[in-house]
């Protein structure tokens, strides 16, 4: 899956409450906020987070989170396609779904894996943020057809492995070596792309 696949931004984006955050400065404390929602996402979950811990996390005031971000779903979904950008542009150059799948389960991707986890958990219980999610979805998944002769079918089931392989961190009791967990995930992508247009 490569960059654009999962990294595509939304076309539109719904209007935000207050004036709108202009410049560097901006930009910057986008930034922040969007860091501080991760650690308080993971740390406290969907539910207990609060957008006033993420803004003094950020260094910001409380209302100036919503020159950025709709709210706290919002926020959720933005701060989840920021690490993926992130990591996704470490594998630009091989856009191989096996790469993928070693990057996810890297020990720097830890709090965005369990950051993802949260988000689909929420989703399940916030129909605002499953709207959110479910238009992501869509969209990345536009994209990784397009670009491919590979199935929405297929798609589908490289995401569910991807979120099956998010929640590695909550099976931490049953010891396994690292490489021998990467070489049986390897063994799923193979058997997922069997034709091997997409391996590497």
């Amino acid at each position: 899956m490569g960059s654009q696949a999962m990294a595509g931004r939304a076309a539109t984006e719904a209007p935000r409450i207050g004036r709108p955050a202009k410049g560097a400065n901006a930009v910057a404390t986008r930034e922040r906020l969007l860091v501080a929602s991760v650690d308080e996402f993971v740390e406290r979950g969907f539910d207990r987070a609060g957008l006033t811990r993420i803004a003094e996390r950020a260094g910001v005031s409380g209302p100036a989170v919503y020159k950025h971000f709709d709210g706290k779903a919002d926020l959720l979904v933005h701060a989840a396609r920021r690490s993926l950008d992130q990591m996704l542009r470490t594998i630009e150059t091989t856009r191989s779904p096996h790469e993928l799948a070693r990057r996810w389960l890297a020990d720097d991707f830890t709090s965005t894996r369990r950051l993802l986890v949260e988000l689909h958990v929420a989703a399940s219980r916030e129909g605002h943020l499953a709207n959110l999610l479910d238009e992501w979805i869509l969209e990345q998944t536009t994209l990784w057809t397009s670009s491919s002769d590979d199935s929405v079918e297929q798609v589908k089931v490289f995401y569910l492995l991807l979120l099956g392989l998010a929640q590695i961190d909550s099976l931490s009791s049953l010891l396994s070596t690292p490489d021998v967990v990467g070489v049986l995930v390897d063994r799923m992508v193979d058997a997922l792309f069997a034709d091997g247009r997409t391996t590497n």
